[in-house]
Order: structure tokens, then sequence, then C-alpha cells
């Protein structure tokens, strides 16, 4: 007799009790009752918590090299949710990207496979709804909440059974309301999207969009005939279903009407609500219960009941005389009171550095920023002057990181304050006041692309806000800038939504929010420290109020302050403050790095002769970088006027376009390049002339190329 071997749960190189750890905490976090699976790289399914219809409602799979996995609760999000063992390490680059592919190719598998289990159950969908008679309203379900049948329908096991449309029109899901009050969709059809109406608008009236069919069902009781209420099936549907909506009629005023979830964590009702009238610029009515509110009071269905439907009625219509998001209120004239009170600049944590604004500091990968970061938290968190500047506010400083783990990260704190001597009563401080939100097994980002393509902002913001209203951080680090946008294929816009994101926190918690970038390729070689040498597009820096250039050095340093130097066991750094909106231009300051301990040195002013000392060496090192690139040209077939080498110089090497004047002139004059005439048949316009080399050339003068 044979016997088949079962699958191992992984494979040599991860520990499998890490990844039933993962695993466990993955399932917890996304309530789904843990359950074993082997690391076939397919799916199982498995039980929900605390909702006792939610059998096979979730699907976990381990990846075949045990690594990690990904589940789904198709109840809740119904999205891909993906985690990965722990390391004892950072991430290097290239494993970050290889995640970051596999994560995209694991997202695209679970879209097929999710949107064939709806192919297949659509038939059997629309077949079951054409059967099912009509509800009656003595049906528990609607007796209960107070509610008309409203087109609904009813299963021969008394179930409530509302449809689920699709924009064209076609019924994809069914929801059943059990007499209990619990819901339970369509085994694997499509809830994406998805919706239902109650009524038909008459004149010009608004129309509104609830998230249940007994919320909607007591909005359009209370408001009489001549109103549609239509039914987003839950928060996470809420959006699709409003843009869904818009799009309908674009014409009508529309209102959102969301649930005040008080009793649950983050309030998910509101805060869905709230984040999707703000991207979509409509008003947002949430019931308001009063101060005698009762225990699990949330949605209009449950004011209803209590008030009565005059009080829904009243607070929508109150809703509706207000001014919408985003429109023009009437001409905003200044008042005395404002100027008197008004700030020149936001409340500085760091004299001369830091304010409670954007900033961004930017370096090369490996150049220690992380932990730098760290010794200058301390700093904050203590009030100790950081690099001969005062601290101002001292405060507790957040770290959240999609980078580093935690455990990496205490392991540089625990560093850092036993380089810096710190007393007890001080380290018990730092531990109680700097915090770390390890995210790199997350997805968590400020700004996603929506079905359409478009850029929308998550909650994350405001979920922010809410967790750190009562005790808000003096400083909030966000690292690395790459992981919390919507991907690089939108750079500027994928920016400047960073940008809105992170001003929404400070305005919410009055402080500093800090973005830990990398800088561009080319200007990190040319030793570039102004604000635009970050990598990527430039909203980031132009949105930021302070941008800091850390860069390293080796060797000697030119134009360095006296006593900066650098043993064999040291790493030197150049810290340039290129952007502060709210200071006047202040000196580089020259770090000096052994081990975890950090020394500083204030950069005096140039003299004369280190500045044309210094731009001789810009343009020695223009030079050579461009005569290369002519030379690269010229061997692809490519020759270039003056005026094109300059534009195509900024684009491929990043050098200034009267940097690149000055070199070519230098060139010229120095004979290794002249302008040469172009055959007949390349002449086009008034071009006649492109820059040839004159390696070849022995008839072409030659000078010092001095000028």
């Amino acid at each position: 007799m044979s016997t088949q071997s079962k699958p191992s749960l992984v494979r040599a190189g991860w520990d499998s009790c890490a990844l039933r750890d993962a695993l466990r905490e993955a399932c917890y976090a996304e309530g789904i009752i843990y359950r074993e699976v082997p690391n076939d790289g397919r799916w199982h399914r498995a039980d929900i918590t605390d909702d006792p219809h939610g059998k096979d409602d979730a699907s976990i799979k381990l990846f075949a090299d045990g690594e990690g996995g990904v589940l789904c609760n198709w109840k809740a999000s119904g999205k891909p949710v993906f985690f990965w063992v722990r390391q004892d390490r950072a991430l290097t680059q290239a494993e970050q990207e290889a995640r970051q592919r596999r994560i995209e190719a694991e997202r695209t598998k679970a879209d097929q496979e999710k949107r064939r289990l709806w192919d297949k159950t659509a038939n059997r969908v629309r077949i079951e709804w054409e059967n099912l008679p009509l509800a009656h309203s003595e049906m528990p379900q609607l007796v209960q909440k107070g509610v008309q049948a409203h087109g609904t329908k009813a299963t021969p096991d008394g179930r409530l059974a509302t449809p689920v449309y699709s924009p064209d029109g076609q019924i994809q899901s069914i929801q059943y309301r059990h007499a209990d009050g619990q819901k339970r969709n369509f085994p694997c059809s499509k809830m994406e999207g998805g919706f239902w109406w109650i009524g038909t608008p008459d004149g010009d009236n608004p129309v509104f969009v609830a998230t249940s069919f007994t919320t909607a069902a007591s909005i359009h009781q209370a408001l009489g005939e001549g109103h549609r209420v239509y039914i987003s099936y839950g928060d996470g549907n809420l959006e699709n279903v409003a843009r869904m909506v818009q799009a309908r009629h674009g014409g009508r005023r529309i209102v959102l009407c969301g649930d005040d979830d008080a009793d649950k964590p983050g309030n998910p009702g509101r805060t869905t609500a709230e984040g999707v009238g703000k991207a979509l610029r409509l008003p947002v009515a949430l019931p308001d219960f009063g101060p005698s509110r009762p225990p699990r009071a949330s949605d209009f269905n449950d004011l209803c009941r209590l008030s009565g439907p005059e009080s829904v009625r009243g607070q929508i219509l109150a809703k509706l005389s207000q001014r919408e998001p985003g429109t023009p209120p009437p001409f905003p004239a200044f008042t005395p009171e404002e100027l008197d009170t008004a700030r020149l600049s936001p409340r500085c944590l760091v004299d001369h550095y830091l304010y409670a604004d954007l900033a961004l500091i930017a370096a090369a990968g490996g150049t220690g920023k992380t932990t730098m970061l760290i010794y200058e938290a301390v700093h904050i968190v203590l009030g100790m002057p950081l690099w001969g500047l005062k601290v101002w506010h001292p405060g507790p400083v957040l770290f959240i990181t999609a980078e580093d783990s935690r455990e990496l990260f205490a392991a540089r704190l625990r560093e850092v304050i036993a380089a810096m001597g710190l007393h007890p009563y001080e380290r018990r401080t730092v531990l109680s006041r700097i915090a770390v939100w390890d995210v790199s097994s997350d997805f968590v980002r400020f700004a996603e692309l929506d079905q359409g393509g478009n850029i929308r902002l998550t909650s994350l913001a405001d979920d922010i806000i809410t967790a750190y209203r009562d005790d808000p951080p003096a400083m909030i680090v966000f690292d690395p800038c790459v992981s919390f946008g919507p991907g690089e294929r939108m750079v500027n816009d994928g920016e400047q939504a960073i940008v809105t994101a992170c001003r929404r926190i400070i305005r919410g918690l009055d402080c500093c929010v800090r973005i830990v970038h990398h800088t561009g390729k080319v200007p990190a070689q040319n030793g570039a420290l102004d604000q635009y040498a970050v990598r990527g597009g430039s909203a980031l820096p132009d949105g930021s109020r302070m941008v800091t250039i850390l860069s390293s050095v080796n060797g000697e340093v030119s134009g360095a302050p006296e006593g900066f130097e650098l043993g064999p066991e040291d790493s030197g750094f150049i810290l340039a403050r290129a952007k502060l909106s709210y200071a006047a231009p202040q000196p580089k300051l020259y770090i000096r790095r052994r081990g975890y301990t950090f020394e500083y040195f204030t950069g005096s002013k140039p003299t004369k002769e280190q500045k044309a000392a210094s731009k001789k060496a810009q343009i020695t090192k223009a030079r050579a970088a461009i005569l290369a690139f002519i030379r690269d040209e010229l061997a692809a077939g490519t020759k270039h006027s003056k005026k094109s080498l300059e534009d195509a110089v900024k684009v491929a090497l990043d050098i200034p376009r009267d940097r690149t004047r000055v070199a070519v002139t230098a060139l010229s004059l120095s004979g290794e390049i002249f302008e040469d005439e172009l055959p007949q048949n390349e002449r086009q316009g008034g071009k006649k002339t492109f820059l040839n080399l004159a390696e070849s050339a022995e008839d072409v003068p030659r000078g010092s190329g001095e000028i």
C-alpha cells in the first residue's frame, strides 16, 4: 500500500515555528481563526472570528519556500494581506525589490482566482434571486428594525434577501440577513462595487448613500417618497458606490450617510465615511445621539428607533443646509484678531533645524541615516542640544518604519544610549518616549491607486491623528518615503499625495513630520547638496519646509572646519540644511561618526579662494562627465549642438545648464571638442554644425582649457 507524504510546513532555510508565528499574528490581525496549512503555494479555506456564520469565509496560502504567505478575509475587505517571517537583519535593496515583485505577482494571482470564482457563481446568483418570493412586512428581521420590505425577498428557511447589482445592471450577489441579525453573502460571489437602492428621486432632490439596507430604509422612510437611497453593503465598498452615484447623478447633491461606530476601535464607520467624503468632496451625515447615547447605537436606523424618523429627517436636512466640502466659502476676509494672533512660523522644535511642519531628509542608501535619526530623537526627547542647537520643545518621537524591523531598531537605540552614557533616569525617559511602529511586513501607504488608476488618499493620516491625539508626538518619522506612496509610476502626483497626507497629520497633531528619502544616483555621485538632490520628482522637496541632505565624505574634505579629520574607523558626513523656510540660510554641519558616537563641526563661511577652488573642481568634474557623454552619444549616432547638449546633459547627468556651458567652453578652448559641419543630408532647420571630438583631428589648435 502506497502512502502519500504530507507537504512539509516549511522548507530548509526558514524556521517552521517562525512561519507559524507569522501566520498566527496575521490571522489575529485580520479576524481569521488560525489553522495550520501546508506550504504548498495553494489556497486553503479558513473561518473568521466572532461570526457564527463565517464558515470558510477566509483563505490562507503559504508560499512554497516558507518565506511567508498571503491571506484574505472575504467578508471584510476581500483584499490579499501579505505576511513574512521576521528576520534578524534588515532586507537589502535587492531583497526588498524581489519581495515587492512577489507581492505584485501574488496579488495578480489572487485577483485572477477571485474573478474566476465570481464568474462561476454569477449564474447561480441570478437563478436564486429570480426564484425567491417577495418578503412580507411581518418578517422578524424587518419588525426588529422597524422598516418596510421595500422589494426584499425571503428564503424558504426564513432569511431576508436583498440583491447586489453591478454598475452595468446585472445581479452579482445576494445578501442574506438571519433572524438574529447576522448577515452573510452568497458564497464566492462578488460584493466589490455592488449596490442596491430604495426609491426614485423627484425633481432636484438629493440622493443618499448608506452602508446597509436597514439604514437606507430608515432614511428613505424618514424623508418620504421622491428620495433615493443607495446601499453600499459595508464601509469597504462605500467609495466604489459613491463614485458610481456621482457618475449617474452628477447634477444632484449627493450625501454620504455613515455610521458612528464609537464603541469600535478606530471608529471605522466615521473614519471611512469622512475619508470618502474628503476624497470625493461630498458632505457626510452622521447620526448624533446626544449625551444619553445608549451602548452600541451607531447608525441612522438606531437613531430612528430611539428618537423617531423626525430626528433622522432633521439631522439630514441640517447637513444639507451646510456648505459642501471644497466649495468656495463667502469672500473670506481677514479679521483684526487673525492678524494679531497669526504666527510667522510654526512651533520650533530645534533651533534653525526642525519645526512643526514637513521635513525631508535624503541620503544615499547605506549612509547610516536611520542611526543618526535615532541619535537625534534621543536629544529631542531629553531636550538636549542637538548639533549645538537648542531644543525648544522636547517631546516623544514616533518612527514608522517599512524598512527596518523593530528588533533591529531596538538594537541600534541600545547602542546609541550606551555610547551617549545616559543616566538611568534619562534612559527610562528615552525608552518611554521613543516608539517604533514596524510596518515592514504590512502594506501601509498614504495613498494608493483606485480601479480607475487615480491616486486616492488612504485613511492612514487620519488613523494616526486619532491614535495619538491625546499625547501627540513632537516628531513622526516615516522611513523610507517610497514605501508610503502609491508607487513610482506617477512620481510627482504620488509625492504630492504624500505631502497632502503629511500636512493633515501636522495640522491634526501640531508636530513635525519627517520623511526619509534617498538621493538621486547622479546627484549623489556629483556631491550635490541642494534640495533637488533627492530621488524622484520635485513635488516632495517643493512641498517640504525643511530639506536636509546627508552626504558621505572620505579622506580630506575641501573647506572642512578645523578638527574635522577622519581616522580609519571613522565615517564622515556633510549635513546640509538645503532648505529652511522659517530661518535664514545656515552653514553646513560636518559630522564624524565612530561606532555609535557622533561629533559635529560647524562649517565656517568659505573664503573667496575656497569658493573659487570649489567652482573649479565642479567644472573639472563636469568637463570629464560631458566629454564622456559626447563620446557615447556620437558612438550611438547622436550629434549634438550646444543647445541640444545642454538639454540632454541636464536630463542624463543632472548637470546645471550654466555649468554645462562653462564646461563646453573649457573643452573647446582645450581643443578636446570643436564645432564640425553636419553633412548636407543631416541638416535640419537652422542646425548646420555639431560638437565633435578632436581626438583624431590633428589640425585643431589646442589650449589649456582655462577660463
